[in-house]
This record gives C-alpha cells, structure tokens and sequence, in this order.
C-alpha cells in the first residue's frame, strides 16, 4: 500500500533502530479500502521510553471547533428532518417539471428519504432519464452518487461521460456479484435478484439475546414469511412462560431456538428475481390464504403470461399475524386469514395501479365454512363474522373467492412457520404447480360450501288459539259494540284500579279509531267487598296521591240484617278502625 519500503543499505549499528509494532484491521464492507494498518508508535521499548515519547507534537494547526457555524442544509436528528428533507425534493420535483418531466415523476414516487430507485424498459430510456436526474438535481444543488444498475452498458456511459466521477461511487463493478442494499434489502445487481444475509448470532439463550437476534431479520415485503412466523411463535412463547429479560427460558424453548440458529445460514441461499415483469400479455392477481391454531396467513402472487404464451408466476407480497392468545375457532382464524388477504390484495392494486391494470384477480381459500360466509349475506351471522365479512368482500367481491385443496394452498406453511430446511421453494416462491399451466387445466374443487356455523339464532313463541264469534251476537248494533270493545281493550290491559279513568283517557285519544267511535267515559266499578278476614286492602285518601295511600289488612267483618257485608275493621300498623261502605269506596280490595 506504499507505507513502507525495503531498507537496502547496511544498519548503523551505533544507533539502535526502533521497530514500530503494527497490525491490520479489515473491514470488509468498506467501498474503498478494506485493509488498513495502524501503528502503534506508543509502545515502549525496554528502554521504558517510545517513539512517540522522543517527537515533538508540533503546533496545533487545526480549527478551532468552538467557532460559531449556521447550517446551511436539513441536519438530521432533529424531529422535522424527515418532513424537510422530502418536501424539498418534492418542491424541485414540482418545480422543475416542465423542463425534466420524466427526472420531475421519478422524484415525486420514487424516492425513499435519499434513495432513488427507478429504472427503464431499455438503455436509452434510462440514460435519458439518468441525464435528467442529474439536471434537476444540479438545479436543486443536489449531487446524484453512488449509481447502480443491472446493465454493464448504462454503467459504462456513466463512468465514461461524467468528468467529475469517482470510481469508489460506482457500487456495482462491472464483473463482480457486489450486493448493495436498496430499501434494506440486499439486492444483486449483476444478477438482478434479492438475497438475504445473515450474520453469526449469539449461543447464548436469554429472551434480551433472542429478540435483538429475531429483529435482525428484515423482510419488509414478507418473501421469509413462514420462517419468521417460527420465530415469532417463539416470541409468543416466550412470554407466555414469563421469564425475565436475561433469564434461561425453558428448554423447550431453547431447543428451537439452537435449531433454528443452526439453519438460519441456509437464507443465504435465497435469490428472487427483481424484475417479474416482462413484455405481457395477460397478468392475473392470484392470492392465498390459511390458518391454524398457531397464526393466519395470506400471500399474493402475480401470474404472466407473454406473448410467446410462456406462463411464470412470481410472489409479490406475504404477511403472517400470529394467534391471539384468547382461544378462537379454526373457521374464525380463516375467516382473519381471508380478510388480512383481501387487504394484501387492495394494496396491491394500489401500488401498481399507475403501471399495470391486472386482467383477472382470485382468491383461494381452503376453508368451506368461510367460503360459506362470503357468499351469503352478513347480516345471517354473529356480529364477529358479520363485520369481517363486510370488510372482507368490500376489499375483493364474494364471486373473486375460490376453494383450493389444503395440499396447493402456499400459505398453509406460513401458518404453521417452518424451518428454513424445511421450506418448499418452489410452492412458496411461485405458488401451486397449476398456476403455471393454461386455465383449463387447473383442478376443479367440487365443495359444498354451506354452514350454519355462527349463524344468528332468533327465537319466537306463539300461541294457538281457536277463533270464535260468539260475542258479537251481544250487540245490537255495530257502533254500540265498537264503543264497549274498546273500552274492554283498554282494560284488559291489566289496569290498576287507580287512576284508571285517567289511563283511558289516554288510550282513547290516542287512537283514532276510539277517537272515532266517541266512547263515552265509566265512573270506574266499586271494588268487590272482602269476602273474609286477612284480605290486603289499598286505603284511598283524596288528600294524598295515589302513590301513598296506605296498605291495610281486613282484621273483622260485620254484616248487616240482610246479610250483606258494609262495616269492616281494618288494621294499618298498630291501629285498628272501622270502614264503612258507601258509593265513594275508601279502599281497594287487591
């Protein structure tokens, strides 16, 4: 590296030479140079002195840093930082449209904080585009680095064109397999793939150590779906037993964890394909969803067809979510599966609304009794069901949603979570086999999809009862027999005698039928006399309200001459007092 030479002419041996211990430090991320040497020219000789002891340290030629500065550009830390730093690249973006319409949209939907990820169908569309990145960022005093692609060629004429390059800013060597981050994955820009890479983890076994190591693994777009559902189950277990942060869970729980260690180097041999897009001539949306007692999950894969007629089928987006602890039903659990799919699917549509329209969209499901559920109506079931089915074929139609056989369905492994080992790569990255065959051939799954499973449950009571007539042979004319029909209506109501006058009244006008009819209003019936001692009695008192007349018990009867009972003895508390009978009663017999 130029630090050092071959010493070629014979050693002074009056003075003694003085060897400068060293080593290297290798960093094998760095863009530029990844072996440095450091000296460590503080190391004492036996003399007890070192080099650095016997120099002068010079006069201190640097600035001094407690000099005031005003910052000229959006410092990150503080809390506006975000919004500033892409508002401003928005406003140029707006700004400068006319001149840059293509540089002008790019900026506008493809740019994450400062990352500019876009591309072309071909080299001069993107070295147009490429020019007018570069123009607009100029005018901005932006400056576009570190430029990446998957063409040797583009990279060559950027590398040949631009006077002020840098060879450490082109990231992607024109003959190496260098893998650069985009959106925090690893992306292969000589094969135009995304990889994983996995660093050494820790031994050691403590809930502090396993989720620091499960949060390493970043799968934005859910491609490791059902890997880190294992791993997330074994979050969940991990506080359902309730160890401490940097206590030893149990050991059932560390054997999956050291298994589960042991093949986490197998995601390294992981490589999707970035561009799932050729020249098309049909594209269907195809999404898939399961459930066990451990999660739910749902994936969405899209299905090309070009016009050679050569059918592939790629993954383009997976999540899982695991069971709540609170015990559900495995046809409940589906019917979230569904619902997390239909929202899979309606973003999407979302996303790539402004660059394809897709041609047919399905939803497969392996479940019957939530098939049942989409294709009838939701106000049949329990107010759980009904509201996820609302949802559920608001985001996909019910006629969208098909049956598919546990054995094809990719998401039942996402459902359970496997090891990395034990990962089918060619359902769950390209779906069924079927999917890459012509539409005929596709299996047809004959299911009854009927259930009454959560239905809502009404109950109803009636009483049979044989018409009769009888009674209108009572009346002589129909006016006469509305005006007492009316009344006994009202009373069969099971009025209280009080206030009762009051109570049909009411009634009466009320109704415009009895309104109608002019019923003519009853002094209300004497109450019957009681017919023997210990008969409760409601005492009526003008000066009182009804709510506070007083309740008595008859203690003795007293008859007249003729036999007929008018005088009774009445006890209300400790006092005893006779009532007698008139037209105007003073108490109710209840």
């Amino acid at each position: 590296m130029g630090h050092m030479e071959t010493v070629k002419d014979s050693v002074n041996t009056d003075i003694s030479p003085y060897y400068i211990p060293h080593h290297f430090v290798l960093r094998q991320k760095a863009v530029t140079t990844q072996l440095r040497v450091v000296f460590d020219a503080s190391c004492k000789t036996t003399s007890g002195r070192s080099l650095n002891d016997n120099l002068l340290t010079g006069q201190k030629l640097q600035q001094d840093i407690s000099e005031e500065y005003r910052l000229c550009t959006v410092t990150f830390g503080v809390a506006s930082a975000p919004f500033l730093a892409l508002r401003t690249i928005r406003q140029l973006a707006i700004d400068e449209a006319n001149a840059f319409p293509l540089a002008s949209q790019v900026l506008l939907n493809d740019v994450f904080v400062d990352d500019v990820v876009t591309g072309s169908d071909n080299l001069d569309d993107a070295l147009a585009l490429q020019r007018q990145l570069t123009s607009i960022c100029k005018a901005g005093t932006f400056e576009l680095r570190k430029w990446t692609s998957n063409s040797s060629d583009f990279l060559s004429h950027v590398f040949n064109n631009d006077e002020t390059y840098d060879d450490s800013l082109i990231l992607s060597a024109l003959d190496t397999d260098k893998s650069v981050k985009v959106l925090g994955l690893k992306w292969n820009s000589k094969s135009d793939s995304f990889t994983y890479q996995t660093d050494t983890p820790s031994r050691k076994c403590t809930k502090r150590i396993m989720l620091a190591e499960i949060a390493k693994i970043y799968d934005p777009l859910g491609f490791l779906s059902p890997i880190t559902l294992f791993a997330k189950h074994l979050i969940q277990l991990l506080w359902v037993s309730g160890v401490g942060w940097d206590d030893a869970p149990p050991q059932g729980i560390c054997d999956l964890w050291y298994q589960f260690l042991d093949e986490l180097p197998l995601l390294q041999n992981i490589a999707l394909p970035r561009h799932v897009l050729p020249s098309t001539h049909n594209v269907q949306l195809h999404g898939f969803s399961d459930a066990s007692e451990k999660a739910y999950s749902a994936c969405v894969y899209i299905r090309v067809i070009d016009a050679d007629g050569c059918i592939t089928s790629h993954l383009l987006l997976g999540k899982t979510k695991v069971a709540p602890l609170k015990r559900l039903s495995i046809p409940r659990l589906e019917l979230c599966g569904a619902l997390l799919l239909s929202k899979l699917i309606k973003k999407v549509i979302t996303a790539y609304s402004s660059y394809l329209t897709f041609d047919e969209i399905f939803a497969w499901c392996d479940s019957s009794i939530t098939l049942a559920w989409l294709r009838s109506s939701p106000d049949k079931w329990r107010t759980y069901v009904c509201n996820r089915i609302a949802e559920t074929t608001s985001n996909v139609p019910a006629a969208q949603w098909h049956h598919v056989r546990s054995a094809d369905n990719p998401a039942d492994p996402a459902s359970r979570g496997v090891l990395p080992s034990r990962l089918d790569h060619q359902q769950w990255f390209h779906g069924p086999s079927w999917l890459s065959k012509p539409q005929p051939e596709w299996p047809i799954s004959h299911v009854n999809c009927h259930t009454d499973e959560e239905r809502r449950k009404h109950t109803l009571v009636t009483q049979k009862s044989e018409p009769t007539l009888e009674f209108i042979e009572r009346f002589s004319s129909l006016p006469k027999m509305l005006r007492i029909m009316t009344l006994q209506c009202i009373l069969a109501q099971t009025y209280w005698i009080l206030c009762a006058r009051d109570a049909v009244r009411m009634r009466t006008r009320r109704c415009v039928r009895c309104f109608r009819a002019r019923p003519v209003a009853r002094q209300p019936p004497m109450a019957p006399l009681p017919a023997a001692r210990g008969s409760v009695v409601v005492l009526i008192d003008n000066t009182l309200p009804p709510l506070q007349w007083r309740l008595a018990r008859v203690q003795q009867l007293h008859p007249g001459s003729d036999g007929v009972t008018r005088v009774v003895t009445v006890r209300t508390g400790n006092t005893h007092f006779n009532h007698q009978y008139s037209n105007n009663p003073t108490y109710v017999y209840i």
